[in-house]
């Protein structure tokens, strides 16, 4: 919803909102050691290439290694040698990555109207069995999925309202219960914020219940990295 559209009462109310969250404004969440991005990710980005960069041969090459990478971890075999001639990675066929966004109101209000409008859009429902698909239902008219589809659908609705990949992460957590969780971090000079489908309200990502376990890096498709073990605001206990 364009601020320019908002009732005064509401825009009020997201100025304010905005103010709070400057004064409190956090720090980029940390990134740790490089980590292997998930397999429903890689799947995801293998079928729908231009929902996950800009180049679909290079995503497509980076979630072939990214597949390779992780057999091979997973059997004890060495990771597989580079291509002598490299393959073109989405970085490189992309511009460098941009600033991150000012939080200004309008980019706020745009923050806290695509959280909004999807967690109203989607209804919840969770995968079955062992799998693990990530999509876009609203793109393919099924209304349904679970918290990846949901913050998939964020990241697209941000890309179509101007935001830059780079500041736009997936990111995987634990819940406060220890269920597996993934949001939407938008990462601005104000700090990251968090798009979650458990609430409409946009959060600092150190003021969440959960604790953190890894996120995507500059928009990177195949960039991903583990987030220390202390950061979080969920108990230590929790996950285990």
């Amino acid at each position: 919803m364009p601020i320019y559209t908002l009732p005064r009462a509401g825009l009020l109310a997201l100025v304010l909102s905005l103010t709070a969250q400057m004064a409190w404004a956090a720090p980029s969440m940390p990134v740790g050691r490089t980590g292997l991005p998930p397999v429903g990710w890689v799947a995801f980005c293998a079928e729908r290439p231009l929902a996950c960069g800009t180049d679909a041969e290079a995503v497509r090459a980076g979630a072939a290694r990214a597949r390779a990478e992780r057999e091979a971890l997973l059997g004890g075999r060495p990771l597989p040698e580079a291509p002598r001639t490299p393959v073109p990675s989405a970085a490189a066929a992309t511009p460098a990555p941009a600033d991150p966004p000012i939080l200004s109101p309008g980019v706020w209000a745009l923050l806290v109207s695509v959280n909004a409008k999807v967690n109203r859009d989607l209804r919840p429902r969770a995968d079955t069995g062992s799998a693990d698909d990530w999509s876009l239902p609203l793109q393919d008219g099924v209304g349904v999925g679970d918290c990846e589809d949901y913050a998939l659908e964020k990241a697209q609705a941000l890309l179509r309202a101007g935001l830059p990949r780079s500041a736009l992460n997936l990111a995987l957590a634990t819940t406060e219960t220890g269920e597996f969780h993934a949001v939407l971090l938008v990462s601005t000079r104000g700090g990251d914020f968090v798009l979650d489908n458990r609430t409409d309200e946009v959060r600092r990502w150190d003021q969440v219940p959960y604790r953190w376990r890894a996120r995507q890096v500059g928009g990177e498709p195949f960039a991903w990295a583990t987030a220390p073990r202390a950061v979080g605001g969920a108990d230590s206990r929790a996950g285990r």
